[in-house]
């Protein structure tokens, strides 16, 4: 009986290993293509949501985590602080829907913003295209700024 096994589990292993080494070698861009994503205004000090605007086109559902810090940009300097959304650990969930090609979404950062000025998010972002696989994508906070300004009450 033990041996059935082995020869079954032997002849599917080449199967199992062109899934996963197809899998992972298939960038992310090929499951879900996102373009440069923007914040739609700029938050008021004191505020702790950014909404942006994508444009992306996800082949079919696709489940996914991310989560980010956020960088201050000054004069030269890129200023790393302390407000954060989810962790390696506990990352925040979402979904990319089947048949959207755009989307405006919120983000909400764990503290509010107290400084003016320019700000961007770095990101790490996982999706859950197939059983059993997970791709992993950077988004950089030069590549995702946003204005922090004070607002008249």
């Amino acid at each position: 009986m033990l041996q059935k096994w082995t020869v079954r589990i032997t002849w599917l292993m080449p199967f199992i290993l062109v899934y996963f080494f197809a899998a992972y070698l298939t960038p992310f861009s090929w499951y879900v293509d996102v373009k440069p994503y923007e914040a739609v205004e700029p938050i008021c000090v004191g505020e702790d949501t950014i909404t942006y605007y994508s444009e992306r086109t996800p082949r079919w559902g696709i489940q996914g985590d991310t989560w980010g810090q956020v960088i201050k940009f000054y004069n030269q300097e890129v200023i790393e602080t302390t407000i954060i959304r989810g962790s390696v650990t506990n990352p925040i969930g979402f979904a990319y829907e089947e048949g959207t090609s755009e989307a405006t979404y919120a983000t909400r950062w764990d503290e509010p913003f107290e400084t003016p000025g320019t700000y961007g998010a770095n990101e790490w972002v996982n999706i859950y295209p197939l059983p059993f696989v997970k791709i992993t994508k950077f988004n950089k906070a030069e590549d995702a700024k946003f204005e922090v300004i004070v607002c008249d009450q």
